[in-house]
């Protein structure tokens, strides 16, 4: 910054006519820069017409200005600290030039209190040839303030006041097709802004973070490194700079407070992963506010590795069915990981960070402790010995091994996957590594697939459902062992949908729980907009008899609350899973219907009971109805 320094400094020191222009690309820190430098120095810097006087800074943001009058007013406004002071008065040279401006101010009184009587060398006038007016924003004035008057305002503040004034703009984006020409006529100096990326980050660190968060501002200068290595992608952009580092500071709170500063919290693997999560943060904050990524919109980033990469197989080979979007989501992936870190092994994806980032969620310091555990197979802040083999055999480290050492770390990785003690979707990746080098270690592939498979059925009660299993574990074309891997894979996703279908069994159970213990909650949960239920059939995991001896102990009110989710859910939109349904729906209208002496009464609890009869008998109708057009659309055509 030092060439803007000096041409700026020597612009307030000599004689000019002229404007001075700093132009730059949005985001990159003209207006910070100003604000915090060259503010400091036009306020140290004495005026050419009094030596006795400094000068003063003025900040106009021109955006969205639709007249010279709004300008004048916002002059007028900044100059208010100065004559609240009844001593300080307007130079008639200065009222001159922004009267409509104080004109529009309503309550603002007689102006003559604000105006100097016309007499020479008075010492408390405020004269123009004493502020330094800065308009900022210039490309981003309204479209109602034609450019050529705004330059022709310009023009007479500096030729005919001699008042120093700076522009800030994006030059590249001012699309008016006069705006060269004039702007020969009015500016002087043009000064290409050439943000200096380790001193504005330290200037922010400095500025923004250190008075309020002292501990944080000390994090970031220890993780200076960490920060610039990202210049390039930030591409000087300090608004995204800043949102980054606004989001990494609420992060960074919560470790603090929930984790590091407590004395009895086993917290050294977490110091340990700090730089994971710095660039985690910044490369998600990155990419989302330059939109490639959203929420919703993942770009398949959202899981940690691929066995291409980790086996350093080329993907030209890769043996899969993904689909166009699926294509179109790894090349993204691969430019990702080009772009933030040196290799996929490296990649880490940590979901409570990206939700919270990309507005999905409020951050929860929970889940992220439970994901490191998870990406870092941690337990009790310890790598788990299975995965420090597995560690120490990954395409970054192996070359480090000689013989003895690859050998037996690989006869030990085979063993944990033989008793079961890998994730499931690491299995892949197990028998790459002990295959690869041209099966160094002559196993058969036959007996190794068959030690895998039943170290599979081993771990099964250890394994989670990834519901995302599928579309990453895609197959290398590894020599001679193409087969044994595509039915690995088969056993792999197999036992996936077995644990998903369990685990969901258990899940809808509980749900259904819900309506004993909690009806109006269940019923809440059920139509919730966007909620996990509303599409699912969960009735046909119901048991009639439960919810009817449920129903009618129900209070009216909660009855008449099930009568409402039975018409909003069995409305006129029904998806084809819901027939399945119809057995509960059937054997709950047997229950309900009077067959009793007690429940063919003439009562008012009867009465109830026969309104809710008389909805679930609707249900039915349209269910049957459903399950028709369902049939008749499967049916096929006569000239066929």
């Amino acid at each position: 910054m030092r060439h803007l320094n000096i041409n700026f400094t020597e612009y307030l020191t000599i004689e000019t006519n002229y404007a001075m222009l700093i132009t730059g690309k949005w985001g990159v820190g003209k207006t910070y820069y100003y604000k915090h430098n060259l503010s400091k120095i036009i306020a140290e810097t004495p005026t050419l017409a009094d030596a006795s006087k400094k000068y003063e800074p003025i900040h106009i943001s021109l955006f969205g200005r639709t007249s010279i009058e709004d300008i004048q007013t916002e002059i007028f406004l900044s100059l208010r600290s100065f004559l609240k002071n009844k001593a300080f008065k307007l130079s008639a040279g200065l009222a001159k030039a922004i009267v409509r401006g104080m004109l529009k101010l309503k309550n603002l009184g007689n102006i003559d209190d604000y105006i100097s009587d016309v007499k020479p060398d008075v010492e408390d006038w405020i004269e123009l040839n004493q502020l330094v007016i800065c308009f900022d924003d210039l490309e981003r004035r309204s479209n109602n303030l034609p450019i050529e008057e705004l330059i022709g305002f310009i023009n007479d503040l500096v030729e005919n006041s001699n008042a120093k004034i700076i522009l800030i703009a994006n030059e590249d984006k001012i699309k008016d097709n006069v705006y060269d020409d004039l702007k020969e006529k009015v500016i002087g100096i043009n000064v290409e802004f050439i943000p200096d990326f380790n001193h504005n980050v330290q200037a922010i660190i400095q500025y923004r973070y250190a008075p309020a968060f002292s501990q944080y501002a000390s994090f970031l200068t220890d993780h200076l490194e960490s920060i610039i290595e990202h210049s390039s992608a930030i591409d000087s952009n300090l608004r995204i700079l800043v949102f980054a580092l606004d989001k990494l500071q609420t992060i960074h709170s919560e470790i603090l407070t929930k984790v590091l500063d407590i004395p009895v919290t086993e917290n050294h693997i977490i110091k340990e992963k700090l730089k994971d999560i710095i660039r985690f943060v910044l490369s998600i904050s990155i990419e989302y506010r330059n939109r490639e990524i959203t929420y919703m919109k993942r770009n398949g980033i959202d899981r940690s590795m691929t066995l291409g990469s980790i086996l350093d197989i080329s993907d030209d080979s890769t043996f899969n069915s993904a689909t166009e979007e699926d294509n179109k989501n790894e090349n993204y992936k691969e430019l990702f990981i080009e772009k933030y870190y040196k290799s996929l092994s490296e990649y880490k994806f940590f979901k409570s960070i990206y939700d919270y980032i990309t507005g999905g969620s409020n951050f929860n310091i929970t889940n992220l402790l439970e994901e490191i555990e998870t990406e870092y197979h941690l337990e009790n802040q310890k790598v788990l010995p299975q995965y420090e083999v597995l560690n120490k055999l990954n395409v970054n480290n192996y070359w480090n091994l000689n013989d003895r050492e690859y050998n037996s770390l690989t006869r030990k990785m085979v063993n944990y996957a033989e008793n079961g003690e890998y994730k499931i979707g690491d299995y892949l990746t197990v028998f790459g590594y002990a295959t690869r080098l041209e099966n160094h270690l002559n196993y058969i592939p036959g007996n190794l697939l068959k030690r895998f498979k039943a170290g599979i059925k081993k771990g099964k009660s250890n394994f989670t459902f990834d519901d995302h299993l599928s579309d990453y574990l895609d197959i290398p074309q590894i020599p001679n062992f193409k087969d044994e891997l595509v039915e690995l894979r088969q056993t792999i996703l197999a036992l996936n949908s077995e644990i998903g279908n369990e685990h969901n069994e258990i899940k809808t159970q509980e749900f259904l729980d819900l309506f004993d213990s909690d009806t109006l909650l269940f019923i809440a949960k059920a139509m919730e907009n966007n909620g996990e239920w509303v599409q699912i059939p969960f009735f046909i995991k119901a048991s009639p008899y439960k919810i009817y001896r449920k129903l009618i102990g129900l209070s009216g009110d909660d009855q008449l609350e099930f009568i409402r989710f039975l018409r909003g859910r069995y409305s006129s939109y029904l998806k084809p899973e819901f027939i399945e349904e119809l057995p509960f729906f059937e054997r709950l209208k047997d229950k309900l219907e009077p067959k009793s002496k007690a429940r063919k009464k003439n009562t008012l609890k009867n009465h109830k009971l026969d309104f809710i009869l008389k909805n679930v008998e609707e249900v039915i109708e349209k269910l049957k109805k459903l399950k028709r057009q369902f049939s008749k659309s499967k049916e096929p055509s006569k000239c066929e």
